[in-house]
């Protein structure tokens, strides 16, 4: 390595000089800097100056940027490497990467595998069978004959809302599958929301309930670290989301219509339906939107209003026109108070 230049090691949420040294650097390449980043390491000059940097957060490499001046100096596959080996020292073995399409070759010759490519972003993980993998964990048997559909929701929590869109869409389907996204970030955690799922729909034949493992993205919780400021982070994130379940996850399970609910409210979510109906069909996947259920106020069922009331209003009678019986229960709870407490 070039001797004008020394590797160096940062820690953000430690130490608050390293997290904004990390975070101006990072604005300089008009990236923006995520809360997450647990380590990062990078290249100073003689004079103590950032010139590269390169960071991690949980599984995902990320926050990379090299001044335009040094590029070709080795510097990224170094970065890579290292945090590479500090995320494995951490007990942390399968890494995600979401970077640019022309960035894809620094992290393929450092061991990384394509998930899905578009014109503006591009995923990458370490596993060269990653996502084989989680679909053969899924043990869902091959139905060429049959008309399968797929949903992928949050449910947090499972409302009315959600078992309406589950009922209407298994009635258009000999197979139905509720992907519900693993991802936790949300109110109530996973195993919560999955259980809630899996109990609200038992009486439903057709209708299995999946963990959607980390290839099936919310669009809360994409990162969009390597967007420059100006770009439209929610339809790059949604191209890519969906070009990954078209291609890697829809494709070999024979999924042919995706559900998703109308959206009157949420301007992301709005966006991303639109972006569907756009990319879907390229892969021959129908896309059906369905009109939301509304209570007996009048107001449109939503996961985010029930939580809304929630955290004005203790748990009674009033959430029976928005959640179902196993729903209702479970928020009456001593484990779900200790959650929204």
């Amino acid at each position: 390595m070039n001797e004008n230049f020394s590797f160096c090691e940062y820690y953000p949420q430690l130490i608050s000089t390293d997290r904004e040294l990390i975070k101006a650097f990072l604005a300089s390449h008009e990236l923006g800097y995520e809360n997450d980043i647990e380590y990062a390491c990078g290249f100073e000059d003689l004079h103590g100056n950032l010139v590269a940097c390169g960071c991690c957060g949980k599984n995902i490499l990320k926050g990379f940027a090299v001044d335009s001046a040094l590029r070709g100096n080795n510097f990224m596959s170094r970065m890579i490497s290292q945090l590479v080996s500090n995320r494995f020292q951490n007990g942390i073995t399968h890494l995600f990467v979401f970077t640019k399409p022309e960035n894809m070759e620094f992290f393929e010759a450092s061991g990384f595998y394509p998930l899905a490519v578009t014109t503006m972003a591009a995923m990458l993980e370490n596993k060269a069978s990653g996502i084989e993998h989680y679909l053969k964990s899924l043990k869902i048997e091959a139905r060429n004959n049959k008309n399968i559909g797929a949903i992928v929701m949050n449910c947090n929590p499972f409302t009315l809302g959600h078992r309406y869109l589950i009922e209407y869409a298994a009635g258009k389907c000999d197979e139905l599958y509720i992907f519900v996204v693993e991802e936790d970030r949300s109110v109530f955690p996973f195993d919560v929301r999955f259980s809630l799922v899996q109990k609200g729909v038992s009486d439903l034949p057709n209708v299995k309930v999946y963990p959607s493992g980390p290839y099936i993205i919310s669009n809360q919780t994409f990162p969009t670290y390597f967007l420059k400021k100006n770009e439209d982070a929610v339809s790059i994130q949604a191209e890519l989301d969906l070009t990954l379940f078209a291609e890697r996850i829809a494709n070999p399970l024979n999924i042919h219509t995706r559900f998703v609910g109308e959206e009157p409210i949420c301007a992301v979510t709005k966006c991303y339906n639109q972006i569907m109906k756009r990319i879907m069909p390229k892969y021959g996947i129908h896309v059906e939107e369905i009109p939301r259920k509304t209570g007996s106020d009048g107001c449109v069922i939503s996961a985010s209003l029930v939580r809304s009331k929630l955290a004005q209003l203790s748990p009674g009678e009033w959430l029976r026109q928005y959640v179902p019986e196993v729903t209702y229960a479970y928020l009456c709870s001593e484990d779900a108070h200790r959650i929204m407490k």
